[in-house]
């Protein structure tokens, strides 16, 4: 073979390894660089649920995180009554004589504590009775120091384990068109019941008479009274 063409074709053979090794490297960068964007990738992500767990926390514990564990609590007394009125023939202390556990004779002195330390040894605690998102009371330690101004919520005498849709506690902060004070209050069809913004901002929570719990509205609050099986109703404030 000519040396012109030997030359040239080991010049073309040359070239070819340079171009195989340019491939290569520009593979190997470009592998890198979809590594080095995965890691970015990933870290942003890391970055954005650190964020999020540090304003979830914030933005619940404000406003939606004291209104479910006041769910919380009114479920509880709820149970705390069924269990009462299981031993006692389907009836609240606030339908049954003092001389059989009961706080009928109690009634007339608008003071809400007696109803609850009729229920202690079904409640097993005491600060269940204060709500997370009431400001003014703090929980008790234990029933002996219990007094109604660590209570958050009302009792309803009118409240019947044998009318599940009956009114039997509540959120303290109900008002209506006539000033609501400590004591028992009576409401009718024609009470036009709102929620102050004393605990959670004009809207408040309900236990009923079979043990559940619901958040209502001013709007749900007053058809909830006005369909209620047991009007009138009279409320223990604390």
């Amino acid at each position: 073979m000519p040396r012109k063409l030997w030359v040239e074709e080991d010049a073309k053979s040359e070239i070819g390894q340079i171009r195989e090794k340019m491939k290569a490297s520009d593979q190997r960068r470009w592998g890198f660089t979809e590594l080095e964007l995965l890691f970015v990738v990933l870290g942003v992500i890391f970055l954005a649920m650190v964020a999020i767990g540090l304003i979830l926390p914030s933005f619940s514990g404000s406003h939606k995180a004291p209104r479910i564990r006041c769910i919380s609590n009114l479920k509880q007394i709820g149970l705390s009554f069924r269990l009462f009125s299981g031993d006692h023939g389907e009836k609240f202390p606030m339908s049954i004589s003092i001389h059989d556990s009961g706080t009928m004779e109690l009634l007339t002195n608008g003071d809400v504590l007696p109803h609850f330390l009729a229920i202690s040894n079904e409640l097993n605690s005491p600060k269940v009775l204060t709500c997370p998102g009431d400001k003014r009371p703090k929980p008790a330690k234990d029933f002996s120091v219990l007094t109604k101004k660590h209570i958050s919520y009302f009792v309803s005498p009118e409240a019947n384990e044998t009318q599940p849709q009956s009114l039997l506690s509540g959120d303290r902060n109900i008002t209506t068109n006539v000033r609501i004070t400590s004591g028992i209050f009576v409401l009718t069809t024609n009470s036009e019941v709102a929620w102050t913004k004393d605990i959670h901002h004009h809207a408040g929570n309900v236990g009923l008479g079979d043990g559940s719990a619901e958040q209502d509205s001013e709007i749900a609050l007053r058809k909830r009274v006005h369909d209620s099986p047991t009007l009138p109703i009279r409320l223990v404030i604390p």
